[in-house]
């Protein structure tokens, strides 16, 4: 799993973890997510509100907006009276605590055919910018977890881990704003370029070529979401203090991703960098995605090599520094040393099986990276019949 500074994230996985205990467990009600967009004065902008009912039967109402130009969340405390809604705006450092937070600005509006309208305006000025909103997105979703009060809204609507954003007509405008594509590099039949949140520079492959249009629809679905996520990691980081770490996008307009391998079967992407949001370290990461080019999914790397085998174990024993397949990585001694765990992640590249060390603690990310290359041709008493219709040239005999 990537590791990431992301104090959101973590706070959502913090309250998911202390909702799956049997003690908590309880009937999860379905949120109204309601998403409008259009202009504050001049300004372009998508607001958002979300409103439940509670198991204790207790209505309750979360919103928040963002400008287009920046991109950033603002949370809006929501009070109902009649048909107008008043919202009220506090400061970003004040994230789901706005009862804690003087209110910097208000939105009063009421609703139209087709969307709200009214103004906004700062908190002691006597005259606001007129605003203008028109309906884009009206859902109700299952909530993942249960929801007591409006902070938990934005928790209970969509996992950060497994969404699709383009089901989410809030996230899908902030996150897949303007998306600039590289030139394109083919490999036979199948074809990838790089795509780039042109506003941030956070990037990550997509494919741009398949026999297959389903197939490539299926992976670029997967390939979009963790170019998503890293653009929601980097725009969050943003908008938090400065003496937090925030002000930047934390390092994710840098972090690498790049194909490393690819076959009309297989795509390995390498991923490595380092970001920082906060906490005593940055996080440095290095780790390869695997995709299956013929099944539209994460590639499992257990259908095409038999690792729960005594030739597997024979394999390891023969990975040693100074073996034929030592890429002879500067590393330090201790990385390798007696006692050192050697957990390998495996990948593929144009040689052969790769074994390599990832996403390791901070204390020892000094040791992460690619250390053996097994090639192909030594890999026989190992690969699954499967393994024929990806590396047909040297699997071909374990087909039955």
């Amino acid at each position: 799993m990537r590791i990431t500074a992301h104090i959101t994230a973590l706070a959502i996985w913090a309250v998911m973890a202390a909702f799956s205990s049997p003690a908590a467990a309880q009937a999860v009600p379905a949120i109204h997510q309601q998403v409008y967009e259009g202009t504050l004065g001049k300004h372009p902008i998508v607001l958002e509100i979300l409103s439940t009912r509670t198991e204790a039967g207790q209505d309750v109402s979360a919103a928040r907006y963002f400008y287009r130009q920046h991109r950033t969340h603002i949370q809006l405390g929501v009070e109902r009276r009649g048909v107008r809604l008043i919202l009220r705006e506090y400061d970003p450092a004040c994230y789901l605590q706005s009862d804690q937070c003087p209110a910097k600005a208000s939105f009063t509006l009421t609703p139209r055919p087709n969307g709200l309208s009214g103004q906004w305006i700062a908190t002691g000025r006597l005259s606001g910018l007129p605003v203008m909103l028109k309906s884009v997105g009206d859902r109700k979703v299952v909530a993942l977890l249960p929801v007591h009060e409006a902070a938990e809204l934005y928790y209970a609507l969509d996992d950060l881990s497994d969404y699709e954003v383009s089901d989410n007509p809030y996230l899908w405008r902030q996150l897949a704003a303007t998306t600039t594509y590289g030139p394109e590099r083919r490999s036979g039949m199948v074809g990838y370029v790089m795509a780039t949140d042109k506003g941030t520079g956070i990037h990550y492959p997509r494919l741009s070529r398949h026999p297959s249009p389903d197939i490539m629809a299926r992976v670029n679905r997967l390939l979009d979401r963790e170019r998503y996520r890293m653009t929601q990691y980097g725009l969050d980081c943003r908008a938090q203090s400065e003496d937090a770490g925030g002000g930047t996008l934390g390092g994710w307009e840098d972090y690498d991703s790049e194909v490393s391998f690819i076959s009309e079967s297989l795509m390995v992407i390498r991923e490595g960098g380092s970001t920082y949001c906060g906490g005593a370290y940055p996080n440095n990461s290095f780790r390869y995605a695997l995709y299956d080019l013929r099944r539209g999914e994460v590639l499992d790397i257990n259908r095409l090599l038999k690792r729960d085998g005594p030739e597997y174990g024979h394999m390891l024993a023969k990975l040693q520094p100074g073996s034929a397949y030592d890429l002879k990585m500067q590393s330090p001694e201790d990385c390798m040393g007696a006692g050192f765990d050697r957990d390998y992640s495996l990948s593929f590249n144009d040689k052969g099986l790769v074994f390599s060390l990832t996403d390791l603690p901070h204390v020892i990310g000094a040791c992460m990276g690619d250390y053996y290359v097994v090639p192909y041709a030594d890999l026989k008493g190992l690969w699954r019949p499967e393994a024929a219709f990806y590396f047909p040239r040297y699997a071909h005999n374990t087909v039955r």
